[in-house]
């Protein structure tokens, strides 16, 4: 289903749901599939949010969430606040009023305060574009449109072709590229789905200069050439800075997911030596750039093994050493390595050259740390903090 057939079809939608009509048939088995009792059922009085954003805004990325929380009656129940401006405002019309970016205006802020979880996103799209983007140009779509107050995840049973044909083919006709989920639901729901997976990034896949050593990513094709990017934390799954998005980009567009670049890794190959890596402590930032920099060398790699002290790792390519990695540069401190370039080493091999550690060797075992409960709020962006003080968003302390 193309956008503007997705706006036909919640245009009437919406007018059938304001006189409390049934919703067509097609919609009515989309919402049966979930099938919450109680304090997790739909609330049938409020209504379906399906996306928010403009859709003629031809966004490069959008982002998307499994459903749209517990509603406030006051806004989204028949005769609240949203109905009465979609049927006064826009002539009854949901994707006229949902291009206007309502949850950033006043009207809902002065009820609810600054919208700190759209002002997440729309930050995190804004770096991803390289634009600083508009509220209207911020689209975020809905697995599940309908809203629930106890929403619970082994009650949803979505039709794989459900959220083909009416999110995952609609996002793919606005012109956008990327779609990004975050939490462990989008991660679960793409492996449920089947989808294929292009891309992993984090622990257990390919390293990306991420501050947050638990921060993993999966990325998996839709229609049309859309790349659906995953994020899960351990913690609040908070999208990245500006500065670590801005990485991501280049290292997913790099990959198998963005523009099919010759690497001079496999995937596989590049996994396994991040885990090695890993365990040598050398840090998820520092293993990035030095994938980075045989990458812009453009060093060609097919194995590692380790060293003739077994202390270290050697990369190999057709059985001859063409760089050695020691402990002792787990933790060099540099914008970047100094691998600029290949210089000859004896006996024939090559060496990637990297600074020395200033403080000596790093340990050799894999530090396994349980991730702390976070205490506290940011009084900058009113986010829980870590108990050392610090800000997930890395406001300060």
């Amino acid at each position: 289903m193309k956008h503007l057939e997705l706006v036909e079809l919640w245009n009437s939608a919406h007018t059938a749901w304001a006189a409390d009509q049934p919703l067509p048939d097609e919609l009515e088995a989309w919402r049966a599939s979930y099938s919450g009792k109680g304090k997790s059922a739909i609330d049938k009085a409020a209504m379906p949010e399906p996306w928010v954003g403009d859709l003629a805004s031809k966004p490069v990325a959008v982002t998307m969430g499994i459903h749209p929380g517990v509603a406030d009656p006051a806004f989204q129940h028949r005769e609240g606040a949203w109905p009465n401006t979609i049927q006064d405002q826009h002539d009854g019309s949901y994707a006229d009023w949902a291009a206007t970016g309502p949850y950033f205006g006043d009207v809902w802020e002065s009820a609810h305060g600054v919208n700190v979880h759209s002002g997440h996103r729309m930050r995190f799209l804004s770096a991803w574009t390289g634009k600083d983007l508009m509220p209207s140009q911020v689209v975020d779509f809905t697995v599940y449109p309908w809203h629930a107050a106890d929403w619970k995840t082994n009650a949803f049973k979505l039709d794989p072709e459900v959220l083909r044909e009416y999110v995952l083919e609609p996002i793919a006709s606005t012109g956008a590229t990327w779609a990004f989920g975050f939490g462990k639901d989008w991660w679960e729901l793409i492996e449920a789905l089947d989808l294929p997976i292009l891309d992993r990034l984090g622990d257990g896949g390919r390293p990306y200069p991420t501050q947050v050593d638990h921060r993993r990513w999966l990325v998996a094709e839709g229609p049309d050439g859309l790349r659906i990017a995953a994020m899960r934390m351990d913690s609040m799954p908070i999208p990245p800075t500006k500065e670590e998005t801005e990485d991501l980009r280049r290292v997913l567009e790099s990959g198998p997911a963005g523009e099919n670049r010759k690497r001079n890794m496999s995937i596989e190959l590049e996994s396994d030596l991040a885990a090695r890596l890993r365990e040598m402590d050398m840090s998820y930032m520092n293993i990035t750039r030095l994938m980075l920099a045989i990458d812009d060398v453009e060093l060609a790699v097919d194995s590692w093994q380790a060293d003739e002290k077994d202390d270290g790792v050697a990369l190999v390519y057709r059985d001859d050493v063409v760089v050695t990695i020691q402990p002792e540069w787990a933790d060099f401190m540099t914008e970047a390595p100094a691998g600029t370039s290949v210089s000859p080493g004896t006996e024939g091999n090559h060496r990637l050259p990297l600074p020395p550690a200033a403080t000596g060797p790093a340990k050799t075992t894999r530090k396994v740390t349980k991730e702390p409960k976070p205490l506290g709020m940011c009084p900058e962006c009113f986010n829980v903090l870590n108990p050392d003080g610090s800000c997930p968003m890395e406001c300060g302390e």
